[in-house]
């Protein structure tokens, strides 16, 4: 069941994300014509302009995500389809986790694109901003840096919208003001996240580990980036474990649709 649902919410989904996709490659298109006109003098900061872009496009592809997650999960879960949705033969967390792996493989392909539009970026482009981003990619950071940027930067999206739907759930539990209460508890409960990311030292970890100070100086040993990065990654597993917990409760036991 939950697959037949994935396809569906797939279904639901592709033509939105194509449309950010289509998007995204045009204008990196067209910033990229401009980036090939661009005089000699100039070319540096084109160069990095250009990146800008590119990181600028999967923040509105990330978004964009948000924004879908959001609205679908209020549709089919909270609003007038919930009545609907709740009398389906399948567990709650198989709805839930359709909406949540969806987002996932969404994310996983949109990182893909972007890491296949900055590979050609580099390798079309010769100016040494470019060649000391090259360096760094290619520079041995490449065997973790990769995996990160393509699965860890998903599932820090999943889990964060996990953590949406975990609060509009608690919210929703309630008779009157459910969106403001919704938002105050996801304040709340980013506040405690935060805590417990400090406390376990993962920020730490990434900024003085994970990621050098600049592109050619500093040596980063391998243990180090690995320990870091499977840690954080095997608290954003937890939390997302967590926040469906919280949300399937919800759902399941404390729903109040009017």
């Amino acid at each position: 069941m939950l697959l037949k649902l994935i396809k569906y919410e797939v279904k639901a989904a592709y033509k939105y994300f194509c449309a950010f996709w289509i998007l995204t490659l045009l204008i990196e298109f067209l910033s990229l014509k401009a980036l090939n006109n661009a005089y000699p003098e100039d070319l540096e900061s084109a160069a990095a302009f250009l990146v800008l872009i590119v990181f600028g496009c999967t923040v509105f592809s990330f978004v964009g995500m948000y924004i879908w997650g959001i609205l679908r999960f209020h549709k089919n879960l909270l609003g007038d389809e919930g009545y609907l949705t709740h009398t389906l033969p399948t567990d709650t967390g198989c709805l839930i986790g359709a909406k949540i792996i969806t987002v996932f493989i969404w994310g996983v392909l949109t990182m893909a694109l972007i890491i296949a539009v900055l590979s050609v970026l580099i390798s079309q482009m010769n100016n040494s901003w470019l060649s000391g981003l090259d360096a760094f990619l290619g520079g041995g950071y490449e065997i973790y840096l990769y995996p990160l940027i393509l699965f860890g930067i998903p599932l820090a999206a999943a889990e964060n919208l996990t953590m949406i739907f975990a609060c509009m759930s608690a919210g929703y539990s309630f008779k009157t003001h459910r969106k403001p209460k919704s938002f105050l508890i996801y304040l709340a409960a980013q506040y405690a996240v935060q805590i417990i990311s400090r406390f376990a030292g993962v920020l730490s970890e990434i900024s003085t580990k994970v990621i050098p100070a600049n592109f050619t100086g500093d040596k980063v040993y391998s243990s180090d980036i690995l320990r870091s990065t499977l840690f954080s990654v095997m608290l954003q597993l937890v939390l997302t474990a967590v926040m469906f917990l919280i949300t399937r409760y919800f759902l399941k036991n404390k729903l109040n649709l009017l």
